[in-house]
Order: C-alpha cells, then structure tokens, then sequence
C-alpha cells in the first residue's frame, strides 16, 4: 500500500505525479502527497496542517545505493529535501528499494523548525 506519512498524519501518494528511477546504483525519486486527501486534511482551519498549501513532496536525486540500499545522515552531498511550503532538511533517513518496484523512506525531517518522524512506502505500478 502506497502511503505518505508525517508524524502521525497519512497524507497518501499521488501515484500520477510519483517516480522512481534506479539505474545503475543512482536513484532518484519525486514523491507526491495525494491532492484529495490534502484537501481534507486542510480544510479545517484548526488542522495541524491549515498552514500548508500543497501536499508534501519528498524528493531525492542522484543517490547511490548499495544492494538497493542507502542512508541518509544530513550531510550527503545528494539533493533531497521534503518540500512543504520551503524545501525542509532531512535529517536521517534509510532508503531501501523492494523487490515490487517500490521504495520505501523512512527517517527524521525538520519541518519548519519542528523534527518530525516520515515514512512513505511507494509502489509504482507497470502500465
């Protein structure tokens, strides 16, 4: 199951607008909260998240893995970011690609001055 999760906030993927490419030990994916799922979450102005304007967007690019396998420490020289609102810090993170076509992250973000837990399990489907 394809899921997008800050803190204990499940925002969902938009698998249209998500990808993964693994090519030759580089890889680089774009993840895309759900536009749907968002909007319900946010249109609440008391919601933990009414300060947002779009879904999260995780992003890495050029990483090196190992045996479909990488980690993040803050001080990579990769780019990666989870972009909500301003382009925010990840500060550790395991990467790990599965056997399906899929990915999965997990770690720490510094979301606008707050360390949040994130994780995102992602699965692209062969059309």
């Amino acid at each position: 199951m394809n899921t997008f999760i800050i803190g204990s906030t499940e925002f969902g993927i938009d698998p249209g607008k998500s990808t993964i490419v693994h090519d030759r030990g580089q890889l680089t994916l774009e993840i895309r909260g759900d536009e749907h799922v968002f909007t319900i979450l946010t249109c609440n102005e008391d919601s933990e998240w009414s300060w947002a304007l779009y879904p999260p967007h995780l992003y890495i690019r050029g990483l090196e893995t190992k045996g479909g396998k990488a980690v993040l420490n803050g001080q990579d020289d990769v780019e990666v970011a989870l972009y909500m609102m301003e382009h925010n810090t990840i500060l550790e993170a395991t990467v790990s690609l599965t056997p399906a076509n899929g990915v999965e992250v997990s770690g720490l973000v510094d979301l606008i001055g707050e360390v949040q837990p994130f994780r995102v399990s992602f699965v692209r489907s062969e059309a």
